[in-house]
Order: structure tokens, then C-alpha cells, then sequence
């Protein structure tokens, strides 16, 4: 039966073990390691199995190693199969068009749409069946080795901790299944890529709770230079408990007004973030402020950013950050800033 694993938060490091079956991909396809280690800004192999006392490796260090590597690998696949590689502009511009989209379920429909125009022998769907969404990954190679299957549980990996941090939630994977022969090597599986697959199957797919499907995307544009400063690279699970439950309150808040939402009531954020309402109104009130505040708080700051950057009315502002007249606007601008909108925008525009 295959392990089920949830996000590891908080992970600073990697065991030698997890580099070391890297390494032996790479190996096995002949490609020079050391020319690999170089680029990572490494001074060699044995630097990356003995890190420290312990035989661990910082995740940072980890990072541009396995960047590296992929690449490294990717190239040697698609050369081997006539397949062009897949840029990493491609990759951001497919970031951006899902962070547009209004759920989970349409995001990754974006994503295949796109990569079927962009990347045409690249395929990525999803389907719902017995309460379980199937996310299908063909990455267009053929071959059936020890780099080829690396590859696709990298894809397979990358693809779902994008959609939990899209949606900023963990997603415990039910099933991973795989069309390849089975392998004897667990720890590849367990710590590199934090998921259990079963093998010779049909596709190569991952399974989690149809539920999420209906999550709202919550990030936004603003955060994904963060995100990609070493993902899909940082191959470790992201931290989701980095943030408080305000600050990831206030994501959800201030995406669903970029995308002119009804603003989520106290019963949908609870649910958003797995909490009961008592739970998550108790949480909130812990970290000193309240549904409301932080409403009126990314309204404020939104109203902030159109009256600095835009020459839209007080009246159009007013309708963007929800409220129901001009003079409930301003009353409340007022309130945050101690400046009336026409004000705030004088002092913006001195000239």
C-alpha cells in the first residue's frame, strides 16, 4: 500500500542519501559530475555527502545542486529523444497564467492548456473519480531508465507543491502511480520526492482529495519571485507555517479583491485553511486582530496602491475595494490613513 506523506515543514537540510541517488543518475548516463557539482558553485561530490557531521546538506546547497542536475539531465534526455527543453521563462509564464485563475481546478486547466500550445508533446490533465482528483503528467520523453523516471517524479513532485502553494495548503498525496518498472530504491522516493509510488501503470499520475480542486488560489503575482528563486529546484516540501494564520488570511483577502470577489466570510477562510470556525476565530483573535480588520486592512492597502500608481476616480477605487458608496469609502480611508483619498493622492502626487 503506498505511504501517504504530508509537507515536512520547517526542513533546513537533505540527507547524503537523497544527493547521493543523484549523483548516480547522473552517473549512470555518463554526464561529468564534477562539471555538474562546479556549476552548483560545489567544490565537489564528497563536498555534498559530508555537508556536515551528521551527513546532511543544507537545502539551499541542495537547491543549486539538484538545478544542475535536472538540467543536466533534461538536456541529455532530449537530446537522446529530439525533444526541446523546457525553458524556465516557459515555466514562470505558466506560473503567471495560473496565478490569474480563480481555483485550483481551473489553474491547472491553464497549465494544460498552456503547455499544449507551448510545449506540445508535454501533457498535463487532471480528472475527479471516486472522490479523488488523477493529475496526469507526460513529459514527452520515452525512455524507461533511471534518469527518465527522476525526471517525471520531479514533475510530478514540482507540479504538487504548486498547487498547494497556490492555494497555500498542504495536499497529502493518496496515490502515486507510475509507468515504469518497479525500482529498489526508497529513500529516492521517500525524502527526495516525499511520495510512495506503485509501478506499471498506464500514465504517470498523482492522486490527492478532489476537494482542493475548489480551493481558491490565494497567492499572487508579488510572491512568485520568491517562490522561484530556487523552486522547482528545492526539491523539499515548502513551509506553510512561515506565515501566521493573519498574514495568510490577508493573501486570501487581497487575492480575492485583485480578482473583484466577494470578499470570504469567516466560515470560508475557516474551511480554506482545514480549521473549525471557533478554531480559526480563536487563532485570529490570539494574534490580535480579527476577520474584519484584516478586510478593511487590505482594502486600505489596495485603495493605497490605486490612488499612488492609477488616475482611476475615487468613485471607480471605491467600487474595487467593495464598498458600497463613495462616502462609506472615504469615511473609512480616512479612518486607516488619516487622509482622505483626494489627500492621499496629493501627497503621492506633490505636483
Amino acid at each position: 500500500m503506498p505511504r501517504n506523506f504530508r509537507a515536512q515543514t520547517k526542513r533546513l537540510t537533505v540527507s547524503k542519501n537523497s544527493t547521493g541517488a543523484i549523483i548516480d543518475a547522473i552517473e549512470s548516463i555518463e554526464l561529468d559530475i564534477d562539471e555538474v557539482v562546479a556549476a552548483a558553485g560545489v567544490v565537489s561530490p564528497s563536498q555534498l555527502l559530508e555537508e556536515d557531521a551528521r551527513g546532511m546538506l543544507s537545502r539551499l546547497t541542495f537547491a543549486r545542486f539538484a538545478r544542475e542536475a535536472m538540467l543536466a539531465i533534461q538536456s541529455h534526455v532530449c537530446r537522446r529523444d529530439a525533444l526541446r527543453p523546457l525553458p524556465l521563462s516557459s515555466f514562470r509564464l505558466m506560473c503567471i497564467a495560473m496565478l490569474a485563475c480563480p481555483t485550483l481546478l481551473l489553474s491547472i486547466d491553464t497549465a494544460r492548456e498552456f503547455l499544449s500550445v507551448v510545449e506540445q508533446r508535454r501533457k498535463l490533465e487532471v480528472r475527479r473519480e471516486g472522490g479523488l482528483a488523477f493529475v496526469v503528467l507526460d513529459i514527452g520523453t520515452r525512455g524507461r531508465d533511471l534518469v527518465d523516471l527522476m525526471l517525471v517524479m520531479f514533475g510530478l513532485s514540482a507540479f504538487h507543491r504548486l498547487f498547494g502553494w497556490l492555494i497555500q495548503h498542504e495536499m497529502p498525496i493518496k496515490h502515486v502511480m507510475l509507468d515504469f518498472a518497479p525500482i529498489d530504491t526508497p529513500v529516492f522516493f521517500s525524502e527526495l520526492f516525499q511520495m510512495s509510488p506503485s509501478f506499471n501503470h498506464s500514465c504517470n499520475c498523482i492522486a490527492f482529495s478532489a476537494s482542493y480542486l475548489d480551493h481558491p488560489i490565494v497567492q499572487s503575482y508579488v510572491e512568485l519571485d520568491n517562490l522561484l528563486a530556487a523552486f522547482p529546484f528545492d526539491l523539499l516540501p515548502p513551509d506553510y507555517e512561515s506565515q501566521t494564520l493573519t498574514e495568510r488570511t490577508k493573501t486570501v483577502t487581497s487575492a480575492a479583491l485583485a480578482r473583484s470577489e466577494s470578499l470570504p466570510d469567516i466560515t470560508q477562510l475557516a474551511d480554506i485553511f482545514g480549521l473549525s470556525i471557533a478554531t480559526f476565530r480563536r487563532r485570529i483573535a490570539a494574534e490580535g486582530t480579527s476577520v474584519i480588520a484584516i478586510r478593511n486592512e487590505c482594502r486600505t492597502a489596495l485603495a493605497a496602491r490605486l490612488l499612488s500608481e492609477t488616475t482611476l476616480t475615487i468613485k471607480d477605487i471605491a467600487f474595487r475595494t467593495q464598498y458600497g458608496n463613495v462616502a462609506a469609502f472615504r469615511r473609512a480611508f480616512a479612518n486607516w490613513t488619516g487622509h482622505s483619498p483626494r489627500a492621499f493622492r496629493q501627497r503621492a502626487y506633490p505636483g
